[in-house]
Parts: structure tokens; C-alpha cells; sequence
């Protein structure tokens, strides 16, 4: 049970860490390219390629890094 938990935490903090080196990078690559993209369109990209749960996890670190939040 508690291996479980502690299996299911470090899934989830894996995510977060996952999801915001990519966010990162999609930032870098956008800037490059067309000179950026919306909150919405970063967070939905990363949304089709980790799961349901990272839009979230992406819209907020994207604010957090532009003071948003």
C-alpha cells in the first residue's frame, strides 16, 4: 500500500518535472518559428502529448513564468 502511494507520488512528480522541461523547450522552439504561441496553444500541445492532467500542470507554470500567477 504504501509503496503504492509512493509509486503513484513519483509518477506525478515526474509528470510536473516532464511537463515543464517541455514547456520550456516548446517556448524556445515557438520563439524561433513564429514568434511565440499563446498560453492556450502550449498548454494543448503538451495536453496531446502527456495526458489530460498536464494541460493544467502546463497552464500554470506558463503563468508562474510570465508573473501571471
Amino acid at each position: 500500500m504504501i509503496n503504492e502511494k509512493a509509486n503513484r507520488l513519483q509518477d506525478s512528480y515526474n509528470l510536473i518535472v516532464d511537463v515543464h522541461k517541455y514547456v520550456d523547450d516548446l517556448i524556445v522552439e515557438a520563439k524561433n518559428i513564429d514568434g511565440g504561441f499563446s498560453t492556450k496553444q502550449i498548454a494543448n500541445i503538451v495536453q496531446s502529448v502527456f495526458g489530460e492532467n498536464s494541460y493544467d500542470i502546463a497552464f500554470s507554470y506558463i503563468l508562474n513564468k510570465r508573473g501571471l500567477l
